[in-house]
């Protein structure tokens, strides 16, 4: 089946979903496909995974509709079947906050932390106060005499990624994927990922400047 085929089957199975609640159970004769349904449960399942800061719920037409972007920007691309699968992520774009989460058409990535990583140029006059290592996510807390904390996080690439908007907010390259910058008056952000894993960094806001440079040197944390 073409990309344009699968777009036109998606759109079709978005729209039936939608739809749904409107009608008789008993004269809805439409069948999903086994791909289709494979995908949206691994989709659902996927929602109900950890976030990174807070739980959205993804209606399952939503789930359709994205489905449907991601069949149609994979063929304005053109890229060859034969080529490796990399990693994607799909943006839906809020009034106060942007939500990010990995394609599924994305290759597996680690169910659990199997790297751990730290920060390895923490500014002067923090030390580690906390470090915390999980299944699914680890964390690293430095503090300095005057209370500031820099909070390091890293969790499994198959988790939700939520950043606040309603502020200031800019993308940087890193990695070779979007990293996003962004905070308040108070406190400054930054959210990246390696392919593997997604790394986040919260300092005061006067380390603003410093957020690239310290996202640029992690290292692997020595256990």
């Amino acid at each position: 089946m073409t990309n344009k085929e699968l777009f036109i089957q998606a759109f079709l199975e978005a729209d039936a979903i939608k739809m749904e609640k409107y009608q008789n159970k008993d004269d809805f004769h439409h069948e999903f496909s086994k791909s289709f349904e494979k995908k949206m449960n691994k989709l659902i399942a996927k929602n109900n995974r950890i976030s990174l800061y807070t739980r959205r719920k993804i209606s399952k037409a939503l789930i359709a509709a994205t489905i449907a972007i991601i069949v149609l920007f994979t063929g304005l691309m053109s890229v060859s079947a034969s080529r490796e699968k990399i990693i994607e992520f799909v943006e839906n774009i809020l009034s106060q906050y942007t939500q990010i989460e990995l394609s599924e058409d994305s290759p597996e990535t680690p169910d659990t932390i199997e790297t751990a990583y730290t920060i390895s140029n923490i500014p002067e006059g923090f030390t580690l106060k906390q470090y915390e290592l999980e299944e699914i996510i680890a964390y690293a807390i430095w503090q300095n005499e005057n209370g500031e904390e820099i909070v390091f996080r890293q969790v499994i690439l198959n988790s939700e990624l939520s950043i606040d908007n309603e502020n200031y907010y800019e993308k940087y390259k890193l990695n070779g994927y979007d990293a996003y910058i962004y905070g308040d008056d108070l406190d400054a952000f930054m959210s990246w990922t390696d392919g593997k894993y997604w790394f986040s960094l919260h300092t005061p806001i006067r380390y603003k400047d410093d957020l690239i440079e310290m996202a640029e040197n992690i290292s692997i944390k020595n256990q």
